[in-house]
């Protein structure tokens, strides 16, 4: 058996068909007649919350702001270099350095989601963590 759901203009059938409200139209016909037999289409779906999307767009950047200075990469190499005995102390301050920025990166994302979820809408601003300290290329250095 067919049914239907509401939607913005006309109504879509359980095969995905969108049927637009045309009097003309064939498919809008076997609508009408659908519910003149009893049948009652689902209702229109809420519309999205806008502050999901929002706090997926300040994910985003902030993910890309990390990757475009620290690529996931990096930050394994990181952590491994910071885990083996024989690193250098200068080395082990520059890793916490960075693990520092990325932290200050994600608080910044927290603190956007929240002003968001509270109905403040703020965007995610790259300039507020400041730029990442340091590259894999200067922590793997054989020296400072």
């Amino acid at each position: 058996m067919t049914t239907y759901s509401m939607a913005a203009h006309g109504v879509t059938r359980d095969d995905g068909a969108n049927i637009p409200e045309c009097l003309d139209n064939r498919d809008w016909q076997e609508f009408v007649r659908w519910t003149q037999a009893g049948g009652v289409p689902d209702p229109l779906p809420p519309a999205p919350d806008p502050a999901v999307d929002r706090t997926a767009r300040a994910w985003d950047s902030a993910r890309a702001l990390i990757e475009a200075r620290f690529d996931s990469y990096s930050q394994i190499s990181a952590t491994n270099l910071r885990m083996d005995p024989a690193c250098p102390a200068w080395r082990a301050e520059r890793i916490g350095a960075v693990m520092a920025w990325i932290s200050t990166v994600w608080g910044h994302y927290g603190q956007v989601k929240a002003s968001i979820q509270a109905g403040v809408d703020t965007p995610f601003d790259s300039a507020i963590p400041g730029e990442c300290p340091w590259t894999i290329w200067q922590i793997a250095a054989s020296e400072p």
